[in-house]
Order: C-alpha cells, then structure tokens, then sequence
C-alpha cells in the first residue's frame, strides 16, 4: 500500500476515538472527522464508506492485535482465555470514550460491535483449544458474563485493576469450564 494511502487512512482511524472522547457518536459527522483527521472528504470516501465503516476498521484492527496477544496464559495451559489481559488494557485506555457514549442510540451499537468482538475473540480462542468442546450456551455464557463484567468495570470508571478483573473472569471461565 502506498505510504499516503496508508497515511490517510491511519489518520482518519487515530481521528474517530479522539473525537469519540470529545463527543457522542451521533454527533460526529463525516466533515468534522475529515477536519480532525486532515484530509479532504473526497480522499475520505476514497477509503471509507461511512464513519461506521471507520468504527468497523478501528474494531478490526483491535481484533487482529488481540487475537496474535502472546500471553503466557491460554485455555490448552491455564484454562484462562489469552486475551483477557490486553482487552482490559485496551478499555482501561478507553474508558472515557466508552462511558461518553455508552448512553446514547449510537453508543449501543458500539457496544453492540464490542459484544461481538468479544465473542469472536472468546470463539476463536476455545476453536483453538483441545481441551474444550464449546456448544453456542456455553459460548453465549461465556461471552455474556465477560461483556457483563467489562460493562460494569466500564460503569465504576476502571477503578478496579487489569489484574484483578482478569482474575474475577478467569474465576467465572474456569468456574463454567469445571461444570
């Protein structure tokens, strides 16, 4: 890829989340992105569809960090799900953000994405993994009871820390995986 290309279209991914800490998401529209991001709306459309297309960029990017994590931690060795730890992290970094627009129309669908990215990542993890066989309850249990849990962190600002939250949902997979 072109390094302008790349260029342009890393600004306006880095652009979005700064704006999302500033204000709701339904309140960012394309040109006060593009401001933000320093490029015109015609190299915005070049790259992107909509500001839900960048959002979408944004959570594929944090997927694809978190699914090549190298933890020492793992289902096959520990019986802990590896990305835990650098998903806390990365709320924890975010958590303003999150808490800006968890009460707004557009901020449910970003929890919504965020739902799904942990379930993917929860998904992935236990396809690779060859001491559980996971039916979709399970999945649906698992996957709920961490977004529960990364809700309610999010509600008390993270004042919790990574370790310990990694400790209370390491608790609730084990404590399932046992039964």
């Amino acid at each position: 890829m072109d390094r302008r290309v790349k260029r342009t279209r890393n600004n306006l991914v880095q652009a979005l989340p700064n704006l999302m800490r500033r204000y709701e998401w339904d309140t960012i529209n394309i040109q006060l992105l593009c401001d933000h991001a320093d490029v015109s709306r015609s190299a915005f459309y070049t790259h992107f569809k909509s500001k839900s297309d960048v959002l979408e960029h944004c959570f594929y990017r944090l997927e694809e960090e978190l699914l090549e994590s190298t933890e020492n931690r793992g289902l096959d060795s520990h019986g802990t799900l590896q990305f835990i730890p650098n998903l806390l992290s990365h709320v924890e970094s975010h958590c303003d953000l999150l808490k800006k627009n968890a009460s707004s129309a557009g901020g449910l669908v970003i929890l919504n994405r965020f739902r799904s990215l942990v379930k993917n990542l929860t998904k992935n993890e236990f396809d690779g993994c060859s001491n559980y066989q996971l039916g979709v309850d399970q999945l649906t249990f698992i996957t709920g009871g961490t977004f529960a849990m990364l809700e309610q962190w999010n509600e008390e600002q993270c004042e919790t820390s990574v370790k310990a939250l990694t400790e209370r949902i390491d608790a609730l997979v084990d404590g399932h995986l046992r039964n």
